[in-house]
């Protein structure tokens, strides 16, 4: 099978640059913007999503769909560090319970771009899996070829999703609490984040919930989210320089390399 070759299981690496961008949606929401108001802005970016295929289809190769995917993953990653800062400054543009309309004009502006280039890395993989699939079996190797690249992406992103709960430390902090045990220069670094993580107050549901019940309030003192979008955007890097010539090289492959030959396998 073409799985087998380690060039070609390369390509299923490409998301691990991309699991943090769920998290992000999800930090707006930790920081106190309305889930509904963010889902309504996905109305006004469907018109966008229905003409991008047909606009980008007109600029893929059918026999090189991998020679621009280079550019557009450059720009996914750096999107990823836009997101992070645009996370972190979000409480800028809250007015008491709520946010200012430029605040949201600006999240569908992100999307909008988000979405090109989105699209403009997914189709070129479509292509490619239309260009190797059998057409004896008919829509069945295009279904398993998506199939595998979808459980990819939802096992990256589930264990990016637990590394940030299980990385990020929170204190319940109260009013009359006038220090907290900070990190000790003269201690390494395991053992300062051993001691941080002993002393996460916040770490589940319930924690939350006793922590607010006694009067306090979860603060962040290690947030992962940033630590994790720093190791993405760097891990995207090494492989637009070591990595994507694996990518290029698999377009390049005959379409029997993809193909099961019948006549070579031994029948017991």
């Amino acid at each position: 099978m073409a799985f087998r070759s380690e060039k070609k299981i390369q390509y299923f690496n490409l998301k691990i640059a991309f699991s943090i961008e769920p998290l992000s949606f999800l930090k707006l929401i930790e920081s106190g913007v309305p889930r509904e108001k963010l889902g309504l802005l996905a109305v006004p970016l469907t018109p966008l999503q229905i003409i991008l295929p047909f606009t980008i289809s007109k600029f893929v190769s059918h026999t090189k769909p991998f020679q621009h995917i280079g550019k557009a993953y450059f720009v996914r990653i750096v999107l990823s560090l836009i997101f992070a800062c645009w996370v972190f400054i979000s409480p800028a543009f809250k007015f008491g319970e709520t946010y200012s309309g430029y605040f949201y004009l600006i999240c569908v502006v992100l999307q909008a771009v988000h979405s090109t280039v989105l699209y403009s890395l997914h189709i070129p993989i479509m292509y490619f899996f239309t260009k190797i699939s059998d057409k004896n079996i008919g829509g069945t190797y295009l279904t398993f070829l998506n199939t595998v690249s979808n459980l990819t992406r939802s096992s990256i992103n589930t264990a990016s999703l637990f590394l940030a709960s299980f990385l990020s430390v929170k204190y319940c902090t109260h009013s009359n609490d006038t220090n907290l045990n900070a990190i000790n220069l003269n201690s390494s670094f395991i053992q300062n984040l051993y001691r941080l993580k002993k002393q996460n107050d916040c770490y589940s549901k319930e924690d939350i919930q006793n922590c607010i019940a006694s009067g306090g309030k979860c603060e962040s003192i290690v947030d992962a989210y940033y630590i994790q979008t720093l190791v993405c955007f760097m891990f995207g890097l090494a492989w637009l320089i070591w990595l994507k010539k694996y990518l290029i090289h698999l377009q390049k492959l005959p379409e029997s390399s993809w193909k099961i030959q019948l006549n070579k396998i031994k029948l017991n």
